[in-house]
């Protein structure tokens, strides 16, 4: 883009938003206060669409999970979570084992 097209871009910006969001001085341009709070979100939306479009072309996930986790954890928060999971991922086979950590360490060792 040309200067001036950039510049029209930033006056448009600064009339949609009704504020000031460039200081313009003898050392060039920087943002102002509410340029700040701006750009602050204008990241985090490229960002959102930059992940957004890295999950569109992400192999799905596959293969096999373990997981470890005692007894008495396991039916408050792992079946609501392996269940959510599992319709995202139906391609992912779960296997999870419950027992004590001490029986878990050793599993894991072995």
């Amino acid at each position: 883009r040309t200067q001036s097209a950039v510049s029209m871009q930033m006056k448009k910006l600064e009339d949609m938003v009704g504020d000031s969001l460039f200081e313009r001085g003898s050392r060039g341009v920087a943002l102002t206060r509410r340029g700040g709070e701006l750009i602050v979100n204008a990241r985090r939306i490229v960002s959102l669409l930059d992940e957004t479009a890295a999950s569109m072309v992400a192999a799905p996930l596959g293969g096999p999970v373990r997981i470890g986790i005692p007894e008495e954890y396991g039916h408050a928060i792992l079946s609501r979570a392996l269940s959510a999971f599992a319709k995202r991922h139906p391609q992912v086979d779960i296997t999870v084992r419950y027992a004590h950590s001490g029986a878990q360490i050793a599993a894991l060792a072995a």
